[in-house]
């Protein structure tokens, strides 16, 4: 289902997505939980353990850009990484979205996906891949607590959310500026932030 090729489909701003099937409704016994346990792990089909370390779950450690940044000093260049994350779109009343962070397991609260990805890019990864962004259906009593009864339908029905996603970076060889290093000739592609 999300097994295209992560160097393929790059969109301005140095984030791929796959746009074939951008979004799913968690039906299928979907996990929807953002804990590593299964949702999306075909994607990794092509890798060793010992080129990526698979699906850690972001959502439940209190500060991410801390953890990022010292998983980007423990990786070896070029080696890439996924790990799975909850975040909201569209408009939710904060209350709705507190409550839903904290049943989730989303410790530091749950990011918009263009925070998500900015949290991502600021600790120096590259190659950044959304590879499934899965809505997670929230429970009816939850819905109901805090929304009218047309507004929870709408809620369920619509794009406004919480999403599990899973997404996959890489670590550079180079910093900005130093694409043209010894380490980076044989790897293909330049990498450039901004």
């Amino acid at each position: 289902m999300y097994q295209e090729d992560h160097h393929h489909n790059s969109t301005t701003e140095n984030v791929h997505f796959h746009p074939e099937q951008p979004e799913v409704i968690a039906d299928e016994g979907g996990c929807g939980c953002g804990s590593g346990c299964g949702c999306g792990s075909s994607h990794s089909h092509h890798e060793t353990e010992t080129e990526s370390i698979n699906h850690y779950p972001l959502n439940l450690v209190a500060d991410r850009g801390m953890v990022l940044s010292e998983l980007y000093g423990a990786l070896e260049h070029h080696q890439q990484f996924s790990f799975s994350d909850i975040v909201f779109r569209g408009d939710i009343p904060k209350a709705l979205k507190a409550d839903a962070d904290m049943y989730l397991g989303c410790l530091s609260g749950s990011l918009s996906l263009e925070e998500c990805l900015k949290v991502v890019g600021d600790a120096g990864f590259v190659e950044i891949t959304v590879n499934s962004i899965v809505k997670i259906p929230l429970p009816d009593a939850m819905l109901h607590y805090y929304l009218p009864p047309e507004e929870a339908q709408e809620f369920r029905e619509g794009q406004p959310g919480l999403y599990s996603v899973l997404i996959s970076v890489e670590k550079p060889c180079c910093h900005a500026g130093e694409e043209d290093h010894v380490c980076c000739g044989g790897h293909g592609d330049h990498h450039h932030h901004h």
